[in-house]
């Protein structure tokens, strides 16, 4: 895969990771959804900001991993898979708002 294409889904990634955030802060606060990732959940319950910072760091730190190893096999893979399973939950958040 060139790199191109690699930055173009890791920057994918962190978009959806904003939206994911965004929606998911949005869609608690109004009561109509709840965090079910315990990880998540713990640092939502502690602060919105712990949550985000949390969520970032994570997203962001397999950012670099993805590009560190961008020429393995298995770091692409890594990268299409996380990129369609956002896509999925944004998805499927979608069709639950509907």
């Amino acid at each position: 895969m060139s790199n191109r294409r690699i930055i173009t889904l890791i920057y994918l990634l962190v978009v959806l990771n904003i939206m994911d955030a965004s929606v998911t802060i949005i869609s608690i606060g109004a009561g109509i959804a709840e965090e079910i990732n315990p990880i998540m959940a713990f640092f939502l319950e502690k602060h919105v900001l712990w949550f985000i910072l949390a969520k970032f760091t994570a997203v962001f730190g397999a950012c670099w991993v993805f590009w560190t190893l961008r020429d393995e096999k298995m770091a692409q893979l890594g990268l299409k898979i996380s990129v369609g399973a956002y896509l999925l939950l944004l998805s499927y958040f979608c069709i639950e708002l509907l």
